[in-house]
This record gives structure tokens, sequence and C-alpha cells, in this order.
């Protein structure tokens, strides 16, 4: 009777070996007393959701569920701001807080970039940086002295001493938040060239 029960467990061993083993990454342990399954081929089944099934589950670079590359999912680049770029011209062309017509005009011919914007715009960025920043605007300050002195003179063709004197406190003198005016030479030839246009008649005993 022992004897048959030796071979029996010899026959056990055998057929199910067990003890200690040790893989290729050196790990120990029990070798399991079940056998893996196999395929018809011999091959053995991988596991759902072990190292061969989630290898096999990454896809090729060429799927179609792969990330994009950088730049494919960058959005473009935004174009420069026209009032940045107006500020600059300003910053590098006007000194002394006193912009002339010629210069106003070269930053405006500048900006506008051959047409690719709109003069008007242009103009009215120039004439907001300018006042923002405290600079005085000779165009500006001579659009409003024609103004002016239309309005002063529609009745009568005249201009007087005082009405010359207020246009000349108005406009010369630097304004609040400014630190200079119009230009007295500036202003002259301004006068003159409204009376002249104008058929407006000056005082003779004004010192002309």
């Amino acid at each position: 009777m022992r004897d048959f029960q030796a071979a029996l467990v010899a026959e056990w061993e055998t057929a199910f070996p067990t003890g200690e083993r040790t893989d290729g990454g050196g790990r120990s342990g029990k070798r399991s007393l079940v056998p893996k399954p196999r395929s018809p081929g011999g091959s053995v089944v991988p596991k759902e959701g072990g190292p061969e099934s989630s290898e096999s589950s990454r896809g090729t670079p060429g799927d179609l569920g792969s990330p994009k590359h950088e730049s494919e999912s960058r959005p473009p680049a935004k174009s420069g701001d026209p009032m940045e770029e107006v500020k600059r011209l300003i910053e590098a062309r006007v000194f002394d807080a006193y912009c002339d017509r010629r210069t106003r005009q070269e930053i405006v011919r500048a900006a506008t970039g051959g047409g690719a914007i709109a003069r008007e715009d242009v103009e009215a960025d120039v004439g907001a940086i300018l006042e923002r920043e405290g600079i005085a605007d000779e165009e500006a300050l001579l659009g409003e002295l024609i103004a002016t002195l239309l309005n002063w003179t529609s009745a009568k063709r005249v201009l007087s001493k005082r009405r010359y004197d207020d246009a000349m406190g108005l406009f010369c003198r630097p304004r609040r938040g400014f630190s200079r005016g119009l230009e007295r030479r500036v202003f002259d030839t301004a006068v003159d060239e409204f009376c002249a246009a104008h058929g407006v008649k000056k005082r003779s005993r004004w010192p002309w």
C-alpha cells in the first residue's frame, strides 16, 4: 500500500512540479500549478489587461488615434497691434513733447504700411496716443485755431487785437497735462494765412 502511495506522489510531482524558480527579471516565487491556456497553434494566449494586450492596444504611430504634432495643434500667431506700432513710431520720432505736422505725417505714412491699414484709423490712433502721452499735436491745434477764428470772424471780417490775444492764450500756452503749446511762429503764420484766405482784416495798430 505504501509503495502505491509513493508511486502516486511521484507521478503527481512529475506532472505538476513545485518549488522555487527565478525568471529573467530576478523575481522568485512558486510556480503556478495551473497551466497557462494555449492557442491551437501552441502560443500562450495573453491575459486581458496584461502586458501583451496593452502593447497590442497602443496602436502604431500612423493610427488615427495618435496625438497630433505640437505645431499642428498650436493656434496661429496673432498679428501685431496697430496701436503698439504707432506708439513705437512716436517714441522714436517725437522729441521735446511737441509733434509738428511734418513728423506727424511721416508717422502716419509709416504706420499705414503701404495701405495695409486705413489712413483714417491711423490718424485717430496717432491723435489719441499724442493726447494720452501729453505731447502737443501741432496739426490738431492748428485745426482748432482755424475753427475758432472762423467762428469769431463770421459776422464781421475783422480780427481785433483782443481776439488775437485770446487765440494766442488758448493755443500757445500749454494746456493742463501738457508741457508745451503751439509754437508762436507757427501760430502767427497760421493767423496770417487765415486772414489772407478768408478776406479778414487785422487792426493796423498791431505790431506785425
